[in-house]
């Protein structure tokens, strides 16, 4: 099997677990999460655009993979401390495509199909437009071309998108000193509040 086929197998079980588990605890906090036709939407449109995303990816990697053998200055040694480097430069990237796709018009546009869901849950995660694949992969060319390898890219924006997936939640209260410098559930509340107070903060 392909690692696509096990993504398939062991993600969609532990996504509809989490989604269970998140509701649960939901209903006993007395919060109402989840309304059927905006989590219908959610799931569609992460459908949507993972179907294109297969397609996109395979010439997306298959670019970066050139770049990295035959246009990189150095190709960077893959290693533990790399791969953490790397990490940070994958969060330092997706900081600025994120930003970014909030002031500029041409990117908001892709975007703002995330900030139209009414709720916000783990599935909201998926409210993604198919354009942003592809604008995305417009930001990470640039770890090609600093020297990371394809499987660095690819595992380091997986962890941060497995992370991501948790900062949509809204049973997940404050987590203490890590409010401080990472971008935590409670953050990404006010992100997505419409509150006027709260716009575009």
């Amino acid at each position: 099997m392909t690692p696509l086929h096990w993504v398939i197998i062991i993600g969609i079980p532990i996504l509809i677990s989490l989604v269970v588990l998140e509701n649960f605890v939901a209903k006993k906090k007395q919060l109402k999460l989840y309304t059927l036709s905006d989590s219908i939407t959610n799931l569609s449109c992460g459908l949507l655009e993972r179907v294109f995303d297969i397609f996109f990816s395979v010439l997306a990697l298959y670019g970066f993979n050139y770049i990295y053998f035959n246009i990189a200055p150095f190709q960077i040694e893959l290693s533990v401390i790399t791969w953490i480097i790397g990490l940070f430069v994958t969060d330092f990237i997706a900081y600025w495509f994120h930003r970014l796709s909030h002031e500029i018009n041409f990117l908001w546009a892709a975007h703002i199909v995330h900030h139209q869901s009414e709720e916000l849950n783990l599935t909201t995660v998926f409210r993604v437009s198919f354009l942003a694949v592809i604008y995305r992969a417009c930001f990470f060319v640039w770890m090609a071309l600093a020297g990371f390898d394809v499987f660095t890219i690819v595992t380091t924006s997986a962890f941060l998108g497995f992370y991501q997936l948790f900062t949509h939640s809204r049973v997940i209260g404050k987590l203490g000193f890590l409010e401080k410098f990472l971008t935590t559930p409670s953050h990404h509340r006010v992100h997505h509040a419409s509150n006027e107070k709260y716009m575009d903060r």
